[in-house]
């Protein structure tokens, strides 16, 4: 993954990441050793960011919704030479839990992020230009812990029972899909639950 073409170390809680002012999307199919080197062998995402203007302009977005939804962003350009432009970028985006742990209490696949954005370009001549840009972000997300699907399978009968087993023997409630898995027919655990002890 590359994002204005520099390559990201660490691509964890990337698909809850915000940037703002996106410009294009390249997905290239691999391998892509050769033109990007390291870790491109499945192929290279490339993100860009839309550079700054060269004329003023400001745009503020905002979103309200349920679970406490509260997300605003706002961007500025502000060109301060013919040969020399900036844009400043800033996001706060919050949202509530939606999952319940029984267990602790706490609300899973809550999001609490900050951005902030630094972009200049500066063009000395017609056929050169450079671009630098700033950007942190504080990001905290929490994992919903919701399987998606049930798989009816007999190695998975095998696990679940070596599973039920192995918590019987320590002395815990069964581990099932009755006991644990969210908004299973019949089950103990609600639509919007889980029994996650992670905090």
């Amino acid at each position: 993954t590359y994002i204005d073409g520099v390559w990201q170390v660490n691509t964890g809680g990337f698909l809850t990441q915000e940037l703002v002012e996106l410009d294009r999307i390249e997905v290239l199919r691999g391998p892509q050793g050769t033109m990007f080197g390291r870790d491109s062998t499945g192929g290279a995402l490339r993100i860009w960011t839309k550079r700054p203007s060269e004329e003023f302009g400001a745009d503020v977005t905002a979103t309200i919704g349920t679970l406490d939804r509260r997300d605003i962003k706002g961007t500025l350009d502000l060109p301060l030479t013919e040969k020399l432009q900036t844009k400043w970028t800033g996001a706060s985006l919050y949202r509530d839990g939606y999952i319940r742990s029984q267990s602790t209490g706490i609300n899973h696949g809550g999001i609490d992020q900050t951005v902030f954005r630094g972009d200049i370009v500066w063009t000395p001549t017609d056929n050169l230009d450079f671009r630098f840009n700033y950007q942190e972000n504080d990001s905290q997300f929490t994992d919903p812990h919701v399987q998606d699907a049930i798989y009816d399978t007999y190695d998975e009968f095998r696990l679940q029972a070596a599973v039920t087993e192995f918590y019987g023997l320590a002395g815990l409630e069964p581990y099932n899909r009755v006991t644990q898995i969210s908004g299973y027919p019949g089950g103990q655990v609600g639509k919007w639950e889980n029994r996650s002890n992670n905090t």
